[in-house]
């Protein structure tokens, strides 16, 4: 486990929309904690931001969640393409959804 820094978007339509918030708001990004590193090929990447909502990830099943009031979450890395952080809370799709700060 490690700790980084994100501004955590609840349940995001697409990654355009975290981005925009990330951008606006950056100043408000919080310490999360890593607890698994996925990576992912550059269409499931892509599948990933397109449908963070409403797809299920199965490697985001029982995942995430809050301990002592930190953020658990997983990164998602793809090559040539932003560190995501998501905290499924459980569930099998991106509830919360960041973009890692200082990777």
């Amino acid at each position: 486990m490690r700790i980084t820094k994100a501004l955590m978007v609840r349940k995001p339509s697409n990654f355009e929309e975290v981005l925009k918030i990330t951008k606006k708001y950056i100043k408000e990004a919080e310490n999360v904690i890593v607890e698994k590193t996925v990576k992912l090929t550059d269409a499931a990447y892509q599948q990933l931001i397109d449908n963070p909502m409403t797809e299920t990830f199965d490697f985001l099943k029982n995942q995430g969640g809050i301990k002592d009031g930190e953020m658990l979450t997983v990164e998602i890395k793809c090559k040539d393409r932003p560190t995501l952080l998501v905290n499924a809370e459980g569930d099998g799709y991106a509830r919360y959804m960041g973009i890692a700060l200082n990777n």
